[in-house]
């Protein structure tokens, strides 16, 4: 998602041009504790910002040029610590996910947090309409990796939390799906522990079928996507999505981000460790709509999120790993070939 790609531009503040130039770097607030976790385009050509400041949220709105519009703190809503991670527009206003820190719990020496997750549907200044928090039953820690708004108005949120095993005194994580209407109120949630292995559902986009589709990845197991039914939240089928080229390597895989083009082909990014050591790297697959692997690149680094762009071409953001940093990185790729057009450093993150 395009917006997705712009969070990675946020961390440094800065607007990049077609030119690969930087036409402006500008702070939103001077605060040492804040950061920015997600950016939505708004209508008057600018953004909305999500961000944490210490243990609370914040969101601000920011015009074409940079410059602050107003800033809105929620620290004060809730005795409870929230955390945006993710905003994007709705039709009237723009829906906000995150998650709410409820607490933690202890077991075999360790401490573990509890969190549910929330969606506020708010206006154009800021001000909750309505909150949405009964989500999930309480359950470990978190996180809501991606949310879409579908042509009848429903919510899809998915991510993952932390389960405890209280045998083992060790922990998992189990990929979820949420589903509401327009006015916030929950239809299901589903989860989807698959092999019963540590998984991640990254990312979620409609097929043109109407069923959902989420990309993921299970640690030790390698790429999977899950086929959802739209209505109940039921699992339809798991397709693989490791590109042949990585078949025979031994990984854990973390994140699948994948994005469905115009055409309605998909571009899949990622990242793979191998499980016995050494250095790992990155991947980058276009496939088809019936999901058949037209062309793959491997490379050093971490891939994460991709924008398609004008005349057939594909925005890759990268993280390359320094000994003491990591850098950000820009590629442009042809569609159809993944032939690299250029590459710009961006900056540290």
């Amino acid at each position: 998602m395009q917006k997705r790609l712009l969070t990675s531009l946020l961390l440094l503040l800065g607007y990049l041009l077609p030119a690969q130039n930087i036409e402006w770097v500008k702070p939103i607030k001077k605060k040492n504790t804040q950061f920015a976790l997600d950016i939505t385009p708004s209508q008057n050509k600018g953004f909305w910002i999500a961000g944490r400041e210490g243990n609370k949220t914040f969101l601000a709105a920011v015009d074409s040029l940079g410059d602050t519009l107003w800033t809105k703190s929620y620290q004060n809503l809730h005795p409870q610590s929230y955390y945006l991670n993710s905003v994007f527009p709705a039709p009237a206003g723009h829906y906000l996910t995150g998650a709410m820190g409820v607490g933690s719990y202890h077991s075999g020496g360790n401490t573990y947090d509890t969190s549910l997750p929330f969606l506020w549907y708010v206006d154009y200044t800021g001000e909750i309409i309505w909150e949405s928090n009964n989500l999930l039953d309480s359950c470990g820690d978190v996180s809501i990796n991606d949310a879409i708004i579908l042509s009848n108005g429903n919510i899809i949120m998915v991510g993952q939390f932390t389960i405890l095993n209280a045998f083992t005194c060790s922990s998992s994580l189990v990929s979820f799906a949420v589903c509401v209407n327009p006015d916030g109120l929950k239809l299901w949630a589903k989860q989807y522990p698959q092999s019963g292995a540590t998984n991640y559902i990254t990312q979620v986009l409609q097929l043109p079928n109407g069923h959902l589709f989420c990309s993921g990845a299970e640690s030790g197991h390698g790429l999977m996507g899950l086929e959802i039914d739209q209505n109940t939240g039921n699992l339809i089928q798991t397709r693989n999505l490791l590109p042949p080229a990585l078949a025979s390597i031994n990984a854990n895989f973390y994140y699948a981000y994948l994005n469905q083009m115009t055409d309605g082909s998909l571009m899949l990014s990622g990242s793979y460790y191998p499980i016995a050591g050494g250095t790992g790297g990155s991947y980058l697959a276009h496939l088809s709509p019936n999901f058949e692997f037209l062309w793959e690149k491997m490379g050093t680094g971490v891939n994460k999120h991709t924008v398609e762009m004008q005349n057939q071409k594909v925005l890759v953001e990268s993280i390359g790993i320094a000994p003491y940093n990591k850098i950000l990185f820009l590629h442009l790729l042809d569609i159809n070939t993944g032939d690299t057009t250029w590459t710009v450093q961006v900056g540290d993150t």
